[in-house]
């Protein structure tokens, strides 16, 4: 079952895996979309709500995600 989030803007819906609305770029809570994010660096998987990595401290950023 595909779940399907609300932008806190526009309210349009966005396909599960978004991080940005697909329709005003607003970003999307990112504790809704369970996505994590892996370290450029080390590699290491991360919560998506984390700015550096917990194994190397390398900067993350929302791109890097892989779902």
């Amino acid at each position: 079952m595909a779940v399907v989030l609300h932008c806190p803007r526009c309210g349009r819906e966005n396909r599960t895996g978004t991080s940005y609305c697909e329709h005003c770029l607003a970003e999307l809570a990112r504790e809704e979309t369970g996505k994590v994010l892996f370290c450029p660096e080390c590699h290491a998987e991360n919560p998506y709500t984390n700015e550096f990595c917990d194994i190397c401290h390398e900067p993350l950023k929302p791109g890097q995600t892989n779902d």
